[in-house]
């Protein structure tokens, strides 16, 4: 998984034909899967200024979210 500067978050995927972003958390060695993401929301994610501060802004209680069931 791609690893990202930012305090809360690790590393972020994502597959675009399934529209699920994979976010791995600093503070969880699992990660959680949001479902419904658009490539643009991943886009913006992975380039704004400050990942941690536009995820709680606008991914965090606004899509669906699960751990992924293949996670070792």
């Amino acid at each position: 998984m791609p690893e990202v500067k930012s305090g809360t978050i690790k590393a972020i995927d994502y597959d675009p034909d399934k529209r699920v972003m994979t976010v791995q958390f600093h503070s969880s060695s699992v990660p959680y899967d949001f479902h419904g993401i658009e490539p643009e929301h991943h886009a913006a994610l992975v380039g704004a200024d400050s990942i941690g501060s536009h995820f709680h802004q606008h991914i965090k209680g606004k899509f669906k979210h699960s751990r992924p069931i293949d996670y070792d």
